[in-house]
């Protein structure tokens, strides 16, 4: 039932914001992506990565949809800090195959490494909650998303490096 709720809520809050403002909206620093491709080179999954608080969501929003926005954030909240507990850090990563490469590419959340100041962190599974999808790993036919707790040695105050096999990009500073 829980999952159920969670889905709700995210895919209602996600399309709230997408719709709204887009991700062209985003602020370069709180956006960012990497494409996965094939064996030939071929871009065939965009992997999108972004701040994950209240302030950057209600931020995209106009007046009318932030009352809504902010108690579906709430709700999950409580989810990823009954997980991670008080204090957690973390993005949101949406997964979402190239047209006609739905089921080409696979998207593994550990395959995600954080880099800053010469250091490394790798990500595990309890790292990672599935979003508003219904996964968030393995072959990509739709969209995929979900949110991954960031490193407590991460100074999310500046930026830092995200990679996903051999792509990199670079996110933050997220507050």
């Amino acid at each position: 039932m829980k999952r159920i709720g969670i889905t709700a809520v995210a895919i209602v809050l996600v399309a709230a914001v997408l719709v709204s403002a887009g991700w062209n909206e985003v602020p370069d620093d709180l956006y960012s992506t990497v494409f996965i491709s094939d064996w030939q080179g071929t871009r065939e999954t965009m992997v999108a990565f972004s701040d994950w608080s209240l302030e950057f969501i209600l931020a995209l929003l106009d007046e009318t949809d932030r009352a809504n926005t902010e108690a579906m954030y709430e709700m999950v909240d409580v989810i990823c800090e009954n997980k991670w507990g008080d204090g957690f850090r973390a993005i949101y990563v949406y997964v979402s195959p190239m047209t006609g490469h739905e089921g080409d590419t696979y998207f593994w959340p550990t395959n995600i490494v954080f880099g800053q100041d010469n250091r490394a962190w790798e990500i595990s599974y309890e790292d990672c909650i599935a979003g508003f999808t219904d996964s968030f790993s393995g072959r990509v036919y739709g969209i995929m998303d979900g949110f991954i707790v960031l490193p407590e040695q991460l100074d999310t105050t500046r930026e830092f490096t995200i990679w996903y096999d051999d792509q990199k990009t670079t996110l933050g500073p997220i507050y």
